[in-house]
């Protein structure tokens, strides 16, 4: 996958404006989210100890290829990813907090956030997961103005949610632990139902992705967003 020009993965960011919030303590019962960063000589070859998996008391929601990045964190740019949904956390426990990087086989791990999952109702489409163009957010707010910038969000995310081709939000993760960086905000989970309508989007709507960078000028420090396509 070829690596998309800044002024379009800005529009990509719209979908990463439903929620904001920052890494407070998980509630009771919550099911966990857990987002592993790899890197494979072999992006294509991506396979998971899914024993290992199972004794963690984990499921797989997706496991994909990252083909383009647009953004900078203090991260090695990985090529795989794989997003977890779990019963408990995985830090709490020492044993297999150090089973996490080793999931991918012979992939280097290179990150694992973790945090409180949320799954968005309105992401269930019709479109073949094959064909759809993934996103990944990871976000470090600078938290400087909080009321205007939730005010922002939910301006912009009433507006970019009602015109065509727009993307999907299906789910966010308030990041509570992470290993291999600093811990940030937010992981954010999107898509367009497929790369064409991501373009269309991107190229219909140039207000509001202008819009989305200033937001993102102001209230974020660091963020990137890894494009991609699922696996499984």
């Amino acid at each position: 996958m070829q690596k998309m020009k800044s002024k379009h993965i800005s529009a990509i960011c719209g979908a990463a404006l439903v929620v904001a919030t920052g890494g407070g303590a998980l509630a009771a019962g919550a099911q966990i989210g857990v987002l592993g960063l790899y890197k494979a000589e072999d992006a294509q070859v991506f396979s998971i100890d899914t024993a290992q998996l199972n004794a963690l008391g984990c499921t797989i929601r997706h496991t994909g290829i990252i083909g383009a990045a647009q953004g900078s964190i203090e991260l090695e740019q990985p090529n795989q990813f794989v997003l977890l949904a779990c019963g408990e956390s995985l830090f709490d426990d020492p044993e297999k907090r150090s089973q996490i990087e080793g999931l991918a086989g012979a992939a280097q791990g290179l990150a694992v956030l973790e945090g409180e999952l949320t799954d968005f109702p309105g992401a269930k489409r019709d479109s073949a997961l094959s064909q759809r163009q993934y996103i990944l957010k990871i976000g470090y707010y600078n938290n400087r103005d909080v009321d205007a910038r939730d005010q922002q969000l939910g301006a912009l995310t009433k507006q970019a949610e009602s015109l065509p081709d727009a993307y999907a939000t299906q789910s966010f993760i308030g990041v509570n632990h992470a290993s291999g960086l600093a811990r940030p905000d937010e992981v954010v989970v999107l898509y367009y139902d497929s790369p064409d309508a991501g373009e269309r989007f991107r190229k219909n709507n140039k207000g509001l992705m202008a819009k989305i960078g200033a937001f993102n000028k102001t209230h974020l420090n660091q963020s990137v967003y890894y494009v991609g396509q699922i696996t499984q």
